[in-house]
């Protein structure tokens, strides 16, 4: 069986390993479409670069991962917006936080906002415990955002383009000139 192009160069080795351990790591890992050995290689190089001092090369691996953590955060946040924003208590408990001063915009203040939420909710208390997962959903997104923005503009930048120009066949609305072309394409 050939190797995946993400394992060119691996080498099979072997270890010992909590059984349990691994069937669980395994388990949920195949819920984010990952493998075991995947993680370990991401794990492995994070701890090498730790040991040796070095900054934490970000590699094809690492990049993909930051990606598709984003894409699931985007997507379970709004399951759970849409889910709360159908209860009055919604628009109640974002107008408390608002009232007791929460950042939306990048979350800076949620620590401090947390426990005032909870001692000054009037409602019932899951739904409290609901936005709150929300937020720090939020600011989780917020961050991967940074972190997306940042290996972006160097991968685009040290490719001798300028910042923001990609390779147009790495693109996937690659030929389109407008939106609204773009649009009729995805159609």
């Amino acid at each position: 069986m050939p190797r995946h192009k993400l394992y060119v160069g691996a080498k099979t080795v072997s270890f010992y390993a909590d059984a349990e351990v691994y069937r669980r790591l395994k388990l949920l890992l195949e819920r984010q479409g990952k493998t075991v050995s995947e993680e370990l290689n991401a794990l492995m190089r994070r701890r090498l670069a730790e040991l040796e001092g070095s900054p934490m090369p970000l590699g094809v691996v690492e990049y993909a991962e930051i990606k598709r953590q984003h894409e699931r955060i985007v997507d379970e946040g709004k399951r759970l917006e849409a889910k709360l924003a159908k209860t009055k208590d919604y628009d109640d408990v974002k107008a408390l936080a608002l009232e007791l001063g929460l950042d939306f915009g990048n979350f800076s203040n949620l620590t401090e906002i947390i426990p005032k939420l909870l001692a000054n909710w009037q409602g019932p208390v899951t739904y409290v415990h609901r936005f709150i997962t929300l937020l720090e959903m939020g600011k989780q997104a917020k961050e991967l955002e940074r972190r997306l923005s940042e290996v972006r503009i160097g991968v685009y930048s040290s490719n001798g383009r300028e910042s923001g120009q990609a390779d147009a066949s790495a693109c996937p609305v690659q030929g389109a000139e407008s939106l609204s072309e773009m649009r009729e394409n995805r159609a």
